[in-house]
Formats: C-alpha cells, structure tokens, sequence
C-alpha cells in the first residue's frame, strides 16, 4: 500500500507470544485452534502482540451439523488427530461452533462480525483423499512396527466410508474481534 508500511507474516502464533518485540494490527487464526494446547489463554494473550485498535480474525472448521461427506471429513480429521497425538503432535478433532465462541468470548473479545460458511454446496469427493493418504503417513510414523488392528480396521474403514459417501470440507466459523 503506497505511503504505508505493510507486511505479511506466516508462523506459529507460539514465537510471536513469547516477546512483545513485535506488535501487529491484524492476527488471523485459521483452521488452527485445534492444534493450540491452551486456546483460552493463547486467544487471551493475543493483546499482548495486537496495535491499540487491532484486529483478530479468528476462522476454524467446527463439528456441529455436519452432512454425510462432511461427518467423513470429521471422522477422518479425528482419526488422524489421533495419530498425531500419538507422536506427542498436539492435535484434537475440531471444536464445536460454541466452543469457538466461548473461546473468543473467555478471552475478552468481543465479534463485531461472524460469517459461518455451512459448505453445504462444497463438491464430494469419493475416491480416497489428502485425509487418507496423511493418515496412512500418520499411521506409519506412529507403529513403525506394525500398527494394531483396530487401526488398521479404523484406517480401512475410513477409506470405504470415502468412496461411498464422499467427503467434503466442514461448516467454517469466521469471526471478526476486537478487544472488548
């Protein structure tokens, strides 16, 4: 922007929460709530990087009323969160559409807009996708001596669910805050 001093910088929100050296007017988090250990007091601490007047822009898929390709995406996302725990990677199946605002709510923010995205519309997929592929990498990673059958069954499971169903991305919640 002519006349302005804009930049743009991608990282975890965990390095720019341990000094206050750098202050930003806008903070969005996207589709990473269910990765952070402690979302309360990340949302919470947020100010403490935020310009007098910023901005958060908090996106993150939720769980509540999902359709029958969306709740394949749920149950693969949650079965991969799984893995993922299991190699100490913190990761939780998504949250849902009330905690996200508890959470936003408890960290003194207050929404000056919500738009939720119900991706009802959004295209099926039926052959095995990004989720089955990762979880198979999970899956690997997590038993490099071979994983239990009820994985095994869980992962096989999953994947016909896929190509008969159809998966498809979940409702996402994007809210607009400002410190309250």
């Amino acid at each position: 922007v002519d006349g302005h001093d804009v930049s743009f910088v991608a990282s975890s929100i965990h390095d720019y929460l341990k000094t206050t050296d750098n202050r930003f007017d806008t903070i969005s988090i996207s589709n990473a709530l269910h990765h952070l250990e402690d979302v309360g007091e990340v949302l919470k601490n947020v100010w403490n990087i935020l310009n007098d007047g910023g901005t958060v822009i908090v996106n993150e898929m939720h769980r509540d009323n999902l359709t029958a390709a969306q709740q394949t995406q749920h149950d693969q996302h949650k079965f991969l969160a799984n893995l993922h725990s299991t190699v100490g990677e913190y990761h939780r199946e998504t949250w849902s559409r009330r905690e996200i605002l508890d959470f936003v709510t408890n960290a003194k923010l207050s929404v000056q807009h919500e738009y939720e995205n119900k991706n009802e519309d959004a295209p099926i997929t039926k052959e095995p996708n990004r989720m089955v592929e990762r979880a198979r990498d999970a899956i690997e990673k997590a038993y490099q001596a071979g994983a239990p059958d009820d994985i095994i069954l869980e992962r096989d499971r999953l994947a016909v669910r896929s190509s008969e169903i159809g998966s498809s991305p979940p409702p996402q919640l994007t809210l607009v805050c400002v410190q309250a």
